[in-house]
């Protein structure tokens, strides 16, 4: 992960640690950076083991990775949700070069995902907040810190449930791909509206505690584990609104073809911490395939399958 990151994600974890919003939860900043950059980079923190705060959360008391792994991250009852209803979702138009347009693209984008999560955390029964959402085109502070961060145009901050990306910074991060091209911005927007799917469901804070307690190969590999589902949720919206966004052939292989430019195949595997090109776009297949959460649970399969 380039310095600058490093140096934001540190950053973002004390601020967030100073504040004690999430104290003894996880801390965690995403970010996804331009396709030169190798794509996206995740780090997290988390404090101290808390009772109350597992109670606050419904995690179970003991955080330390013995107890309740297989409910919490193999067995999440997320995954039980046959089918995410898209209700007839379509993309709105993006202008070239107006931030504007796209600021109303990701606005009505996000009013679908809100209303096809929140209707399928009802149906199992489990209860469901909408994120938060900032479209910058300027500099500005939030709980996570500045934002504009070099190098990222989209950042998930857990601290407030806020999905952060810039109208502008988005087309640089994504090599200036036309307006006609809205899916690859729409799987931007998709996959940090995943983030927050994993952390109403609780598995993003116990894979934290999980990451934070472990050796750094062991550390990275949980971090793809959560960045590869990210992509296969994202691909499962797109698979139940295929055909009223459309997501049409053309749309769809851009969007892989984007997805294959942030792995990181030059990156030593133990050091990759969002996994080879083949499975950045392969898991966002899978959930566009099968378009259900069950097929998204990436803490089942062999290492090979993350890596």
């Amino acid at each position: 992960m380039p310095r600058h990151k490093r140096a934001a994600l540190r950053r973002a974890a004390s601020c967030a640690a100073a504040l004690g919003l999430l104290a003894g939860a996880v801390i965690a900043m995403v970010l996804i950076g331009s396709a030169a950059a190798g794509g996206s980079h995740v780090a997290g923190h988390a404090g101290r083991h808390d009772p109350a705060v597992a109670e606050r959360y419904g995690l179970p008391a003991d955080l330390h990775g013995r107890l309740d792994r297989a409910r919490v991250l193999n067995h999440n009852p997320l995954y039980a949700l046959p089918r995410l209803d898209g209700f007839g979702c379509r993309a709105s138009a993006i202008a070239d070069g107006d931030a504007a347009s796209m600021a109303t693209f990701l606005g009505r984008f996000t009013d679908c995902l809100d209303r096809s999560w929140h209707a399928g955390f009802t149906r199992l029964g489990l209860a469901y907040t909408r994120p938060e959402r900032v479209f910058w085109n300027r500099p500005g502070r939030g709980p996570c810190g500045d934002f504009p961060v070099a190098g990222a145009s989209a950042i998930y901050c857990p601290i407030n449930g806020g999905v952060y990306i810039g109208t502008r910074d988005i087309v640089k991060g994504s090599a200036g791909a036309p307006g006609a091209m809205y899916g690859v911005y729409a799987r931007v927007l998709a996959h940090e509206y995943s983030h927050h799917v994993q952390d109403q469901a609780g598995i993003l804070r116990f894979a934290w505690r999980l990451r934070d307690s472990s050796p750094t190969g062991a550390a990275n590999e949980i971090t793809r584990r959560v960045e590869l589902q990210a992509q296969c949720l994202a691909g499962v919206y797109f698979g139940v609104t295929r055909h009223t966004f459309p997501m049409t052939g053309a749309q769809w292989a851009k969007v892989l073809a984007d997805s294959r430019t942030r792995g990181e195949d030059r990156t030593p595997e133990q050091e990759r911490d969002h996994g080879s090109g083949a499975n950045y776009a392969g898991w966002l297949a899978r959930g566009y395939t099968a378009a259900h959460p069950g097929v998204c649970d990436t803490w089942s399969v062999p290492a090979s399958a993350v890596s």
